[in-house]
């Protein structure tokens, strides 16, 4: 199946390029549809590092995939950020997850008191709980993922397109889009992560077109 970006396609084409505004009066909200929203994206983006303000550059949001290399370039000049990705590919991008720069919960009000789980169970927040208690960094990238049954008859074209969640005609390509390596470079980078079984469906997967 061919998979077009909405700007390509006639019922959208006056959309694309040109941003619907929206939220309070005056206040520089815009919205892209159809197409040139990655472009539209990363102009607000830019338009946030530059700001003057008291503090310092944050991000935090929810994308169905991130693989922009211009959005996260971007990201990554933030002082912090958490992005929660809820169709994203098997492997977030790299230069994110392994950053420092998670998004403190007290940055905003309804997160302050809210404390990451341990073995289960929450903090009991109380009115003596000292407030460094309840402090902490959301992880800068978060994933989630449909769980999918993998039947024993798919081919290994089909557990790879399963295991990035996403169409992709090439899927070496689009995991070393997550991993911000060549194609050729992709097993080699899993096998040293651990991730064997994964870099033995590729072998196979890339030995199969040979």
């Amino acid at each position: 199946m061919n998979w077009s970006p909405l700007g390509d396609y006639k019922e959208f084409r006056s959309w694309s390029g040109r941003p619907r505004s929206w939220g309070p009066t005056d206040a520089g909200w815009r919205a892209w549809f159809g197409g040139k929203v990655i472009d539209g994206l990363c102009e607000v983006l830019d338009e946030h590092l530059a700001a003057n303000r008291s503090g310092a550059p944050a991000a935090i949001g929810c994308v169905a995939y991130l693989t922009s290399r211009a959005v996260v370039d971007r990201l990554l000049k933030m002082a912090g950020l958490c992005v929660v990705i809820d169709k994203g590919a098997v492997l977030p991008p790299r230069q994110l997850v392994e950053s420092d720069l998670g998004f403190p919960n007290t940055a905003i009000r309804a997160l302050a008191e809210k404390t990451p789980a341990v073995g289960g169970k929450g903090m009991i927040v109380g009115p003596y709980t000292p407030r460094e208690a309840t402090e902490h960094e959301l992880e800068p990238v978060r994933a989630t993922f449909d769980a999918g049954r993998i039947a024993a008859n798919d081919n290994l074209h089909q557990r790879l397109q399963m295991l990035i969640a996403r169409p992709s005609p090439n899927p070496l390509s689009a995991i070393a889009t997550s991993l911000s390596c060549r194609p050729d470079e992709v097993v080699t980078l899993l096998r040293r992560r651990g991730d064997t079984d994964l870099a033995d469906l590729l072998d196979d997967e890339s030995g199969s077109h040979e």
